[in-house]
């Protein structure tokens, strides 16, 4: 499971630890790796978490990366816990990865992502369904395939450059025709 941002109360990582913590008391084993820029007092709280809930070997604090897309070449799941999350670049990136993504419903991450077909959608706070819907990809890895391949689609369709072009020309032109 990949979190990607930088790591900060904002991004909300502790979150994903958290849901780590309950699945492996139900007896499911995943491995997370956080990448992002290390700083501050989160990063602390963070690493406290880890060591008292013995995750050591199964949490990675990565860091920074300059290759976000190399990083996540081996990954099967993108997890966004931000809380106000603005657009969700990184949900994209973790889509165009062939990535379902289970995101927050905060922010703009709802209108990213199509629950069941793209990814997930679990309330912001709510650590147990955020854990039930990892969890339910380790059950059903087919899901891993088949709503990664869709959020690429998705992704690409939706939200390319030229798209994005295309509307902010369309925004401006109508504003100057007003």
């Amino acid at each position: 499971v990949a979190c990607v941002g930088v790591l900060s109360n904002q991004k909300n990582q502790l979150e994903l630890l958290r849901a780590q913590v309950l699945l492996r008391n139900r007896g499911v084993e995943i491995e997370t790796y956080l990448y992002g820029t290390l700083k501050g007092e989160y990063l602390s709280i963070v690493r406290q978490y880890i060591l008292e809930n013995h995750l050591e070997d199964t949490a990675h604090i990565v860091g920074h990366t300059n290759d976000v897309f190399g990083a996540l070449q081996n990954m099967n799941l993108g997890v966004v816990c931000a809380r106000d999350e603005a657009f969700g670049r990184v949900t994209i990136e973790f889509m165009l990865m062939h990535m379902p993504v289970v995101v927050s419903d905060s922010g703009a991450n709802p209108e990213l992502i199509a629950h069941g077909k793209t990814g997930a959608i679990y309330p912001l706070g709510k650590v147990e369904m955020l854990a039930n819907a990892i969890e339910n990809y380790v059950h059903h890895p087919e899901l891993l395939q088949s709503q990664g391949d869709m959020a690429a689609e998705v992704a690409k369709c939706d939200f390319s450059a030229e798209k994005n072009a295309e509307l902010i020309y369309r925004v401006i032109k109508s504003a100057i025709d007003n």
